[in-house]
């Protein structure tokens, strides 16, 4: 039996094509379903007080040169979240 995170057994192959085939009868795409299990903060916002926690535990961390070299890159031209198709203005 797995250890760690997961404390349930994983599902035999004729169970898996069971569940494909009824979301698949139903119309459930599994991206929508992987999406919805994965994200467990989807529609909840965190309070004040664990923003304050979180704010405070990040407080004066150091980034890496290589770190930062590789934001840098991640941010620059079409990969920038600002970018617009090359339109000015």
């Amino acid at each position: 039996m797995p250890s760690g995170v997961y404390k349930h057994k994983p599902h035999s192959e004729e169970t898996k094509r069971k569940i494909s085939e009824h979301h698949k009868k139903h119309g459930i795409r599994p991206s929508k379903a992987a999406t919805a299990k994965s994200s467990r903060m989807l529609g909840k916002k965190h309070s004040e007080e664990t923003k304050m926690k979180m704010s405070i535990a990040h407080t004066g961390r150091k980034v890496s040169p290589q770190t930062r070299i590789k934001m840098s890159e991640a941010n620059k031209g079409e990969t920038c979240h600002f970018w617009r198709g090359g339109i000015q203005g």
